[in-house]
């Protein structure tokens, strides 16, 4: 018996329900057993009560009702405390469900990742090798296929940003230079002479012009293409935002003609991960069970779709409120000139700000 009521109170205490219940009705009892019979006999009315069966009787009535009322809690106590433990097991048979089910999302991106294989340059890339070569692809277009266009239009706008090493370069493309000093020591009337004439012709003449120097779009020599893609990389984050986008998004199409097959599945894993993490009840667990197992190449992957404007809202939101890509500079190779931590960071910022003006909009 005493066993038992020890098994209640923890059980009633694991849920959390309280306990002044019970110890109302221990003090009813005692009450009942020690203090009404001396009452009884000690008060005015014990004059009644001379034969001492009628106290019994008489208490006997008064506690029936008490000790029914009694046994009315225990009985629900007991059902609160069955009724509660159901629920405990419904929601731990629930969470194993959802854990079971998050796992099997995990290994199923790992399976898309890990089976996977392309022919790239001749050779064969597979597994994780597949994502490095998808991550440094888009660095390589905006590198080969854009750059050049990008300092094309900065040479004829803004003539004047060029440094003394820049000019330098372009000298050497082309060393008939209307000055016949070393243009190393004369590096200041160079680029003087170089400005004047751009700034002194119309803008479709200055087009024509530097042809002189690069070259026609998409035929300049490896020389030519070389420095293009140089002087391009070093400005590459002073232009505005919204033409580095547009790159992002031409590029991440680019490369999804190639590797669509596999990206597009992956992309898509990401994102029904990430909704899944959001509609659970272990949030905060399973997002950083999945951070951990995200590979560099992917952070690199996660930048340039963030970049596309492509990507859902939830799972921009997901990757900025988790501070997912705040080490991307340590992975920076595969990105345009090695940029810093600072630059990263700024370039983060706009790219957050956009999925938050797009979602303003609708």
């Amino acid at each position: 018996m005493i066993h038992s009521i020890k098994i209640l109170l923890v059980r009633l205490k694991r849920n959390k329900y309280p306990l002044f219940g019970i110890l109302f009705i221990i003090l009813i009892a005692l009450i009942s057993i020690f203090i009404l019979p001396k009452l009884f006999i000690n008060s005015s009315l014990g004059s009644q009560y001379k034969p001492t069966g009628g106290i019994g009787d008489t208490i006997n009535g008064i506690s029936a009702p008490f000790i029914a009322i009694a046994a009315s809690i225990l009985t629900f106590l007991a059902f609160w405390v069955q009724f509660r433990s159901n629920q405990e097991q419904k929601k731990q048979f629930a969470k194993q469900n959802q854990d079971q089910l998050f796992f099997k999302l995990l290994e199923k991106q790992e399976s898309r990742i890990v089976n996977s294989s392309f022919i790239s340059g001749g050779e064969k890339c597979s597994s994780y090798q597949l994502l490095e070569t998808i991550a440094s692809n888009f660095k390589n277009k905006i590198a080969t296929k854009h750059l050049p266009d990008l300092t094309r239009d900065l040479i004829i706008n803004r003539p004047t940003i060029l440094d003394d090493s820049q000019m330098l370069k372009i000298y050497n493309l082309s060393p008939s230079f209307p000055i016949t000093s070393n243009p190393l020591e004369n590096i200041d009337e160079v680029k003087s002479n170089f400005v004047k004439q751009l700034t002194g012709m119309k803008l479709g003449d200055r087009y024509e012009y530097i042809k002189f120097y690069f070259g026609s779009p998409n035929n300049e020599s490896a020389a030519q293409k070389n420095t293009l893609i140089e002087i391009g990389s070093v400005y590459f984050y002073h232009i505005d935002f919204n033409t580095r986008s547009l790159i992002y998004q031409s590029v991440f199409n680019e490369v999804e003609q190639i590797y669509g097959s596999f990206l597009d599945g992956y992309i898509r894993g990401w994102e029904f991960i990430v909704q899944f993490i959001n509609e659970s009840n272990s949030k905060s667990s399973y997002s950083k069970f999945q951070i951990s197992q995200t590979s560099k190449y992917e952070l690199i992957i996660l930048f340039y779709y963030l970049a596309s404007n492509y990507a859902s809202k939830d799972l921009c939101l997901f990757i900025e409120e988790n501070n997912i890509l705040k080490n991307l500079h340590y992975h920076n190779k595969d990105l345009i000139d090695l940029p810093s931590e600072d630059i990263i960071s700024s370039e983060l910022i706009y790219i957050f700000s956009q999925y938050q003006s797009t979602a303003k909009n609708s």
